[in-house]
């Protein structure tokens, strides 16, 4: 069976994007051809979440394993999209950008038998430009988290009437 899949930004009004997974597909042969389809950095975490009709976040499928036993969370490698996908109007959020929380929207907008001669995932349609994240939103994150950073080791330092010689035996 084949889903088609509809995805969405809320960021960029102009683009959408249809791709048709096989059932039997991973997570993360989907989210490969995301990435590439919209030139997104691969060093990114990036997340499944099941959704309701609300898209309120559920089921968490990781790219990453995080080792934490409190949270029920699959991995893309060794989730077979069939597990949590099986009908037309189900949905996903696919967070590409952890740190700002910015994803897409993804519907199954019809679900068929498989073409013989396609090679499942694949792109059929897309439309405008996907979000970007550009080089100054990452310098802003990085000169955010040092400035973060800066704020707590000085807050430890007074709350402890540290020097800057005994920060390296604090930290």
């Amino acid at each position: 069976m084949i889903f088609k899949l509809r995805i969405i930004s809320d960021e960029v009004e102009t683009f959408f994007m249809n791709i048709e997974v096989d059932e039997t597909n991973t997570f993360d042969s989907l989210h490969s051809l995301i990435q590439k389809e919209c030139s997104f950095k691969k060093d990114q975490i990036s997340s499944f979440f099941i959704s309701n009709d609300d898209w309120e976040r559920g089921h968490e499928i990781t790219l990453l394993d995080m080792n934490d036993e409190n949270a029920e969370t699959s991995t893309m490698f060794d989730t077979p999209i069939n597990e949590h996908i099986t009908s037309l109007n189900d949905k996903l959020i696919y967070i590409f950008d952890q740190f700002n929380d910015r994803g897409l929207f993804i519907t199954v907008v019809d679900v068929r038998e498989e073409h013989e001669d396609t090679d499942y995932p694949v792109c059929s349609h897309k439309t405008g430009n996907p979000p970007v994240m550009s080089e100054d939103d990452i310098i802003s994150l990085l000169q955010d988290s040092e400035d973060i950073f800066d704020d707590l080791l000085d807050d430890n330092r007074s709350d402890n009437n540290l020097s800057d010689n005994d920060t390296e035996d604090y930290i």
